[in-house]
């Protein structure tokens, strides 16, 4: 009977350990959930100005382009890609984009400056969380021309632009599923610790 008891109080002390296992496994999980699920619902940085502004009508044409966002963008080789084309598709943007903090420039080579004309800007950056975004608008010199078709703006670099952007969405993807499979990891000890508590309690009956 000693014995039988002294088995008793050890199972019944393994029992409140099993249990509290359980629970602090739980809380690491949804701690766990909450932190990953939280950080991937931060939007993302974005345009906050761009000079000239989206749908601007000037007099002339400026020399060069600034975009403005809403925190520092990361600035990696090949990353940020501004790409500006007139009405015929033909791209006025001279050399590659610069990037000081929150701000991105790219200087522009346009011949005739006070020509009608409209232009389409698109852009595409790493935002501080080291996720693309992107995005175009237009801006247009004295009456304006229509703008450049999607077939025109779509060639050349833009095509680049567009390639490298699908290719880092297909990466952020497969970063939700890893953080998926982590959530998931964690979740496999929460039900092993279930199963383990159930057995000591089921030899303690």
């Amino acid at each position: 009977m000693k014995v039988h008891a002294a088995w008793a109080f050890d199972a019944d002390k393994g029992f409140t350990h099993m249990r509290t296992m359980m629970r602090t496994l739980a809380a690491v999980l949804l701690a766990s959930l909450m932190l990953f699920g939280g950080a991937a619902a931060q939007a993302h940085d974005e345009l906050v100005s761009s000079d000239p502004a989206a749908n601007a009508t000037l007099t002339q044409a400026p020399a060069e382009l600034n975009l403005t966002y809403s925190a520092n963008l990361m600035n990696i080789e090949g990353g940020n890609r501004v790409r500006v084309v007139d009405s015929t598709g033909a791209s006025v943007a001279e050399g590659e984009p610069q990037v000081k903090g929150t701000t991105v420039t790219q200087p522009l080579k346009i011949k005739d400056a006070s020509a009608d004309e409209t232009y389409t800007v698109t852009w595409r950056v790493v935002s501080s969380d080291g996720h693309p975004i992107q995005g175009t608008y237009t801006f247009s010199v004295g009456a304006g021309k229509a703008a450049a078709s999607p077939r025109d703006a779509g060639t050349g670099e833009s095509s680049q632009v567009a390639a490298d952007t699908q290719n880092s969405t297909k990466s952020d993807s497969d970063s939700g599923v890893n953080w998926w499979l982590i959530g998931g990891g964690v979740g496999f000890f929460v039900v092993l610790a279930v199963g383990i508590l159930a057995l000591l309690k089921k030899r303690s009956a």
